[in-house]
Formats: structure tokens, C-alpha cells, sequence
């Protein structure tokens, strides 16, 4: 788990470095937001100096810039599949935070020391699983492409 956390972290810097405004001018100060709409859509009411407010609207106006989402292959008792990363995302873009995706490649959770293998992929040969896992990540980065691509989508419609 430590070394997922370093892993994160260090891709966070990396991002942050190669960004045309990064090179310091900026900090990331983030939050890991993957379970926040399912928190709110079963009536979790966020506080901001006792007046409710929208949690992604809390923490930019906190001086939060960045939020990791969560994307598993087919949850079962999770929501974080594609549709709802996607819908998180496109909140948090229209508020200007950048994102982390964080790619689990399981069903559940998932880390370095246990890597459950979806269900969908189970007992396919090497080649097939490779070819399965190419096709899963080209597909979901290229659904991320096409909404940021969508009018509207992004600060100031972008």
C-alpha cells in the first residue's frame, strides 16, 4: 500500500512538472474524491461553516486543485466503474481541478500485494489478457478523450 502511495505521488510531481504552467508555479494540494457522488447520492450533506454546500465546491474553495478518482473494470459492490468516473470528472473539470486516474484493474480493490483479476478476464490466455488489458485501458482513456472534447465540459466550456 506504501508503495502504491509513493507510486501516486510521484506521478502527481511528474504531471505537475510537466505541465506548461507547472515548473513550480503551482502546487497540488488534492483529495481522493472516488466514493464522493455515492456519499452524496445516499444523503450525505457536506458542511462548509454550517451552510451545505456541494464537497467538490468546498474543497476549491479551500485551495484544493487536484482530485484522484478510482476507475475499477466491472464493480459489483462498488461504484466506481466508467460511467461514474466519468461523470465525477467532468463536476470536478467544470471547477478546474485536474485529475488523477487511478486504474485498479480489478472488480475490487486492489493493490501491489493483491491484484484480483476482473472477472471479465479471468481464464483467458496470456495473450488474450494482454490484449484485453490494452483494449480496456486504449477504450477508457479515449471515453475521457471524447468529454473533454464535449462543449461545456472543462473550465470556461473548454
Amino acid at each position: 500500500m506504501r508503495l502504491r502511495v509513493i507510486q501516486c505521488f510521484v506521478l502527481l510531481v511528474g504531471l505537475i512538472l510537466a505541465s506548461p504552467q507547472g515548473h513550480g508555479q503551482e502546487y497540488a494540494i488534492g483529495a481522493d474524491v472516488s466514493f464522493l457522488a455515492q456519499a452524496e447520492q445516499h444523503g450525505v450533506v457536506f458542511k462548509d461553516n454550517g451552510a451545505a454546500a456541494s464537497a467538490l465546491l468546498i474543497l476549491r474553495n479551500h485551495g484544493y486543485n487536484w482530485i484522484r478518482l478510482r476507475l475499477f473494470h466491472t464493480p459489483a459492490s462498488l461504484p466506481n466503474n466508467l460511467e461514474y468516473t466519468i461523470a465525477l470528472a467532468k463536476a470536478a473539470q467544470k471547477l478546474g481541478f485536474k485529475f488523477l486516474l487511478d486504474y485498479h484493474y480489478a472488480d475490487d480493490w486492489a493493490d501491489p500485494g493483491h491484484q484480483p483479476t476482473p472477472k471479465a478476464w479471468q481464464g483467458k490466455s496470456h495473450a488474450d489478457l494482454v490484449k484485453a488489458v490494452f483494449e480496456y485501458t486504449r477504450d477508457t482513456i479515449l471515453a475521457f478523450s471524447r468529454c473533454r472534447r464535449t462543449p461545456g465540459y472543462g473550465p470556461g466550456g473548454q
